[in-house]
């Protein structure tokens, strides 16, 4: 007796609703039209397809959107790049792929098999892990931005935006300056200021 043929693509949307599976196809149609109407690059035409499908099986809990996402940061660092969208490129390229293969390592781990479906086991961090990362995330921030942010030309115009929008807000500004261990040193006097203000 022949063992039964199974349609791999059909198993693989079992599970989904009608609305799931026409929102996908809707926005898959929305992609291609973007895609000629824009002229786009097929990178760009990737980066878009691959980012929607990423999200869309995140929030169906499957495993190979970290698949679609690896694809998708690729491509979009490289869009991102050749747009001088250096931020969002570095954010792809420096956290999001890193994190793409204990991501995947992880929901293996913590996955266990159930009529061949993955179920995966989901925990949050505790308050103070939490609490440190945002901490650990914010000291971060402030030192990539006085390093790297931009030519001097246009951190002293973007200085004087935000300046002006502070001030019509009734916000302090403060202007750092000097070498980088005495803004570091500032920067995080403002920043613990921020947390002990009664």
């Amino acid at each position: 007796m022949k063992p039964k043929k199974t349609n791999r693509i059909k198993e693989y949307f079992a599970q989904w609703t009608t609305f799931e599976k026409l929102w996908l196809m809707i926005f898959t149609c929305i992609n291609i039209y973007l895609f000629f109407a824009w002229h786009d690059t097929w990178v760009g035409f990737a980066a878009s397809l691959t980012g929607m499908l990423c999200v869309v099986l995140t929030a169906k809990a499957r495993v190979s959107s970290f698949y679609f996402g690896l694809v998708n940061i690729l491509t979009y660092s490289y869009v991102a790049f050749q747009s001088k969208y250096y931020g969002d490129a570095m954010l792809n390229m420096l956290f999001f792929l890193p994190m793409t293969f204990p991501g995947i390592y992880y929901w293996r781990k913590n996955s266990k098999k159930v009529e061949s479906d993955k179920k995966v086991i989901i925990r949050s961090l505790p308050l103070g892990k939490k609490v440190l990362w945002f901490l650990i995330s914010i000291l971060a921030i402030v030192d990539y931005s006085l390093r790297f942010a931009g030519e001097e030309k246009v951190r002293a115009s973007n200085n004087e935006t935000l300046k002006k929008m502070y001030q019509e807000r009734g916000i302090d500004f403060y202007t750092i300056s000097g070498g980088y261990n005495e803004r570091f040193q500032r920067a995080r006097a403002l920043v613990e200021n921020l947390f002990v203000k009664k």
